[in-house]
């Protein structure tokens, strides 16, 4: 039985030292709240000075129908398992040197359930291990039915809406598939949420290795589950078919961190404005109507589409960004973790006209041709005047500023019958200063400036 609060001793006045409960029930009638003070802490239905003093301080608040549960942990011993257990939690902002309350449903206490058990276990019979027992008292009464039942769902693999969160804990490394290519995150957070259209959805909140053209850190991503749509009438689907779960359950082996090491190796050697040859899966980017306006989405771009791209393409996630205004780097990292980097970058593709998500995989060098200029077929004073003309002209690295590049332009106008190469000419000009031809009409040309 849990030990009674009136026991005829004098509590000690160091906060957290007196190893008891002490339990509050509130009940809320017309927006007024009433609150009492409770001898038997888990009874089903303030001198608050002397709070600090007790290990644990329970708090219950009944309101239409409803019970909102909350813990208050002040004993030492308790945030020095925390400590060396723990460590961090991102969803509880403290570093457990002080007293901290959590809410139901006490994720952290469930995430760590295991770990403090042990700890617990591995103590003597000493003043710690009295002030564990007590915090498992609490958890066995408040959380152990719901942990049970969500636990033998996951032993067969399956997973409820109610307890999805369970799966999630912050820190651990998530898997998801990026055009059937795998990328692993790291998880910061779990938590439900209410949309006014699509209901009820739990958010995961998670973090990768990214690289945006001038920085290398840490990017966040938001992945929603909505309820109605993977989880029909709550019933419970199986893990692996989320579209992120835990990287435990995914069916890669052992070698899986190896391979996506070197992959985000590669990522980061990349180099934006260079020029590479791709074969393979890509996706483009349809952005809205210009007229296009949703209140309840105003950051939407557009949608990625998949496509085959196949020959060359260019490099530029620092261009993307300017322009989308959606970098997502929020920490810079010295050390960079390579198997955390995405299985895609950004590039533009000069057949498509279009922004593009290409997987590193189908990333190859340019191939550039050598002597170039050798299959050009002109009399050699105007190959060589050709050539003197585009191999001395260079462009400015701020392409943004008009007003300096004005008169900085090479413009050169070939005229002749079909088929005497002037379309050569400039893929030869392309392939010997080794950029990327983009090629263009009159009409596209109206069009754009329309």
């Amino acid at each position: 039985m849990p030990k009674e609060l009136t026991n005829g001793t004098v509590p000690s006045q160091s906060p957290g030292h007196r190893c008891e409960f002490k339990a509050y029930h509130e009940t809320i009638q017309d927006g007024i709240p009433k609150s009492e003070h409770v001898l038997e802490p888990f009874a089903e239905y303030h001198n608050h000075s002397e709070d600090s003093t007790y290990a644990l301080v329970i708090k219950r608040t009944f309101k239409d129908g409803s019970k909102k549960t909350s813990l208050t942990v002040n004993s030492p011993h308790i945030l020095k398992a925390f400590r060396d257990v723990i460590r961090s939690y991102d969803p509880v902002v403290s570093d457990f040197t002080s007293s901290l309350s959590l809410e139901a449903p006490f994720t952290m206490l469930v995430h760590y359930w295991d770990e403090l058990d042990e700890y617990r276990k591995a103590l003597c019979d000493t003043d710690g291990r009295k002030h564990l027992d007590l915090l498992f008292e609490f958890m066995d009464r408040e959380l152990s039915s719901d942990r049970s039942r969500a636990l033998k769902m996951i032993q067969k693999g399956q997973v409820s809406f109610q307890d999805a969160w369970v799966i999630y804990r912050p820190g651990d490394i998530l898997y998801q598939e990026f055009m059937g290519e795998p990328w692993l995150l790291v998880c910061k957070k779990a938590v439900y949420e209410q949309h006014h259209e699509d209901g009820p959805y739990l958010e995961i909140h998670a973090v990768y290795t990214d690289d945006n053209g001038t920085t290398v850190g840490e990017a966040t991503q938001t992945k929603r589950l909505l309820q109605r749509l993977i989880f029909p009438q709550g019933s419970a689907v199986p893990i692996t078919g989320l579209a992120i779960y835990p990287r435990k359950f995914a069916p890669a082996g052992d070698s899986l961190e190896r391979r996506l090491k070197a992959r985000g190796e590669k990522f980061l050697a990349l180099k934006d404005r260079s020029t590479v040859r791709y074969d393979g899966l890509a996706e483009y980017l349809k952005p809205p109507p210009f007229e296009f306006y949703d209140p309840s989405d105003c950051k939407f771009r557009g949608v990625w589409l998949p496509y085959t791209e196949t020959g060359r393409v260019i490099l530029d996630r620092k261009t993307f960004g300017e322009e989308q205004r959606m970098s997502h780097i929020k920490v810079k990292v010295a050390e960079p973790k390579p198997w955390l980097c995405p299985p895609y970058t950004i590039g533009y593709a000069p057949s498509q006209k279009r922004w593009v998500r290409l997987q590193i995989q189908n990333i190859h060098d340019a191939g550039w041709a050598p002597n170039s200029w050798d299959t050009l077929v002109l009399p050699e004073k105007e190959k060589r005047f050709l050539r003197s003309l585009v191999t001395s002209h260079q462009y400015s690295d701020n392409p943004r500023d008009q007003s300096q590049q004005k008169g900085k332009g090479l413009v050169i106008l070939l005229h002749g019958t079909p088929g005497s190469g002037k379309t050569l000419t400039a893929e030869v000009a392309a392939e010997a200063s080794k950029k990327a031809l983009f090629a263009t009409s009159i009409g596209e040309l109206n069009q754009a400036s329309t």
